[in-house]
């Protein structure tokens, strides 16, 4: 139902109107200035309290525009909220995975928003952005330093805030932003031969197992080490998989040319996956050892202690880098087996889709890895090559 106004006090001359609805405890101000309304809640009950916000508040407008401003211009504020409203409408189309949206959330409120609450997106520029910048680093939030990651994300959520406001058409366009260089992080993962021995100390656990319980806990570890490193899938992503997610896609004449279509909810929203032969046997293994329902998780357990110490107990806690491994390493292994195993010349996009992650971000945390070694058989024998 439309606000009806129930109370109206007419001041500064009739120009200034102090009003109450009758859906809001709130007095409300407004003036015509510009060739149209502006309109502010003067967060106060009282009347008079609310007579000195509104006397302030359109004093403070004609200043404003007899120095030229655009009294008009939309707030960082307002842009933020429409952003994270269109966030949470992406949420229930499942283009939006809720916790991304949540993230976003507190991004806004514990960061942008404590600096650039009240600016006018028309004062955003790429000064003020820098100045962002330092106050981040100078550990302003909370007495902490930051890192040029973390603020490398609080720029991809101003970003989207300012794109919104684009879009919104209250700014013309987003202006530039700081260098903000970010250290490139390749992700530890398994290569052949640890994959290999990976596997045969996880066999050799189940065989050593006491008891059905711890049996059956390792036996769904191995299966989910496997599952993960045929999919590509994220941890989250596996551990969301229910029994209707999957579908078994088999080859009659040759077992090695079954897959799994997969239906994941990861936090890019819902993606098909398509998942590798060894996907299909630990999916088998799966269905086989436990009794389910259509809704069942393929995975009812977090297995973060038991692959921690199979870990330790392979000795590969550890890369050669000296880099923690864990759970994401799988996904890691996926993709840099799929570049490898094509000998450098893998469809990075095809490859990037099924992961739900961008080529850019093959490249720099995945590619990075390949050495003249790993492919020196391509670089020998390129096709094409000039004779000389």
């Amino acid at each position: 139902m439309a606000n009806r106004i129930i109370e109206m006090h007419k001041l500064r001359d009739g120009r200034l109107h102090l009003f109450k609805g009758d859906n809001s405890r709130f007095w409300m101000c407004r003036t015509y200035i510009a060739g149209k309304y502006k309109v502010s809640s003067t967060k106060e009950t009282t009347f008079a309290s609310a007579k000195r916000f509104a006397v302030d508040w359109h004093d403070g407008i004609k200043f404003r525009w007899g120095r030229g401003e655009d009294i008009h211009s939309h707030t960082f504020e307002e842009a933020a909220q429409g952003m994270l409203s269109q966030q949470k409408l992406l949420t229930k189309t499942g283009e939006r995975n809720p916790r991304h949206a949540d993230e976003y959330a507190k991004k806004i409120e514990g960061v942008l928003l404590p600096f650039f609450k009240k600016t006018h997106l028309d004062k955003i520029t790429t000064k003020k952005i820098e100045s962002f910048k330092e106050w981040r680093v100078a550990g302003s939030v909370g007495g902490t330093i930051v890192s040029q990651a973390t603020i490398h994300q609080d720029f991809v959520v101003l970003r989207k805030i300012l794109k919104y406001a684009e879009n919104q058409e209250w700014i013309k366009k987003i202006p530039n932003f700081p260098e903000n260089k970010v250290q490139r992080n390749p992700r530890s993962w398994l290569d052949k031969k640890e994959w290999e021995h990976l596997l045969k100390v996880s066999n050799q656990r189940i065989k050593n197992a006491r008891g059905k319980r711890v049996r059956w806990e390792r036996e769904q570890l191995h299966d989910f080490c496997i599952f993960c490193v045929h999919s590509g899938c994220r941890q989250g992503e596996v551990m969301n998989l229910q029994y209707q997610d999957v579908e078994v896609v088999r080859d009659k004449k040759n077992r090695n040319e079954d897959f799994l279509r997969l239906t994941v909810h990861g936090k890019t929203g819902e993606r098909m996956v398509i998942a590798m032969m060894g996907a299909v046997r630990a999916y088998d293994n799966l269905y086989k050892r436990n009794s389910h329902d259509s809704t069942d998780h393929l995975f009812p357990k977090n297995h973060r202690d038991g692959l921690n110490e199979l870990l330790e107990e392979s000795g590969l806690k550890f890369d050669r880098m000296g880099r923690t491994r864990n759970s994401k390493s799988f996904r890691h292994t996926y993709i840099m087996t799929r570049i490898l195993t094509s000998g450098g010349r893998a469809d990075v996009m095809k490859i990037a889709r099924n992961c739900g992650v961008s080529p850019t971000v093959i490249d720099k945390h995945y590619a990075s890895h390949l050495t003249p070694q790993m492919v020196e058989m391509d670089l020998i024998h390129i096709e094409g090559e000039m004779e000389g």
